[in-house]
């Protein structure tokens, strides 16, 4: 490495660090601290659990500090080099502004793949734990615990699943009723007391079977029935975790049921989709907040940490801004989640890299 590599990396690092920091005080300011007081206070959860809890969230909250502290640290390690007359000199010795940037550059591809690894498995594992920690006191155990399932969950209603408890320890499901609709309207039930999987089947005991007709419900019931509810018990359990707190191996999972077979919902394929797209193109904008406080930075000009701090702020409430309104779109179906996905991290490659050859030309 050389020397004015390094020394680029330590003006970078010290920044770095301290955005880090404060972006996380403000998140966690403004969702955990008022989300644990509730938890404290009004369902009188121990302090103890809510600050394993609190813990727990803590990669997620981590991951969406990356970005910020990246823009924040180059903006200002820029701006404190051209501000000293440091930058004009290095380029007066033949270096130009893609050079200079090089090694800023590298380490956010680095921070890149660090928080790719994180956003993947161990963040949304790491929420999964803490909604379960969080669950058990709230009277909400995994015996007890109701689960209803809508197919599809946007759109034309096509079935209601309603089970009453799952204990994935013994293989079974208690309290079981299936409600299909034909025109929107119910017109055929079944009422089960147990079930447990056989193959890709369950099977239903004590079963209470009714289709109504223009004459009226008819009813029968039957010892046991085999239906195919698309789903085994481990994957009856994934329904009660929300996309974040599923790992992307459980999401792609996820994304196959939902595309294919008895429970086809392209609604929730769509969410599947968004979330992976997310998880490939989020860390990505590290580089190019990155690329965006390098080019803010070598304007010849002083900026002081208040500043690069709202600038920072700014840029990236406006790059949450359009990310979340381009997954309104994708949701829509009219632009592909791919798309969406990345649209955002474009218009920030775009910018740096526009910036960076304007200043060498």
């Amino acid at each position: 490495m050389r020397k004015l590599d390094r020394y680029i990396l330590t003006e970078f690092a010290g920044p770095f660090i301290f955005g880090i920091g404060v972006f996380f005080v403000l998140l966690a300011g403004i969702s955990t601290i008022s989300q644990a007081l509730q938890m404290i206070v009004r369902e009188n959860i121990p302090v103890g659990v809510v600050l394993q809890y609190s813990a727990l969230r803590t990669p997620m909250m981590l991951l969406l500090t990356v970005p910020m502290a990246a823009m924040f640290a180059s903006l200002m390690c820029y701006a404190r080099l051209s501000g000293d007359g440091e930058l004009a000199a290095m380029r007066a010795g033949g270096a130009s502004v893609a050079t200079i940037g090089q090694p800023i550059i590298l380490a956010s591809l680095g921070l890149m793949l660090l928080t790719t690894y994180m956003g993947h498995t161990f963040a949304p594992d790491s929420n999964g734990r803490a909604r379960e920690l969080v669950g058990s006191f709230r009277q909400q155990s995994r015996r007890a615990e109701q689960l209803v399932v809508r197919i599809p969950q946007h759109g034309n209603l096509q079935r209601l699943i309603y089970i009453n408890g799952v204990d994935a320890i013994a293989r079974v499901i208690s309290g079981v009723l299936i409600i299909e609709f034909r025109n929107g309207a119910p017109w055929e039930t079944f009422a089960a007391e147990k079930g447990y999987p056989e193959g890709k089947f369950w099977v239903l005991q004590n079963v209470q079977h009714s289709i109504i007709t223009p004459q009226g419900p008819r009813e029968e019931k039957l010892a046991q029935l085999r239906f195919d509810l698309g789903r085994d018990i481990s994957e009856f359990e994934r329904l009660r975790l929300d996309t974040d707190e599923l790992n992307t191996a459980a999401l792609r999972q996820e994304l196959n049921m939902a595309e294919r077979g008895p429970n086809a919902d392209p609604g929730r394929a769509i969410a599947m989709q968004i979330e992976i797209a997310g998880r490939w193109s989020v860390p990505w904008g590290v580089v190019g907040c990155a690329l965006v406080g390098i080019v803010l930075g070598i304007r010849p000009q002083r900026t002081s940490r208040g500043v690069a701090l709202g600038i920072s702020l700014v840029v990236i409430l406006i790059y949450y801004l359009v990310m979340h309104t381009m997954s309104i779109v994708a949701e829509q179906g009219h632009i592909s989640p791919v798309v969406c996905a990345w649209m955002p991290n474009g218009v920030l490659f775009l910018i740096g890299i526009i910036g960076l050859v304007s200043h060498d030309v």
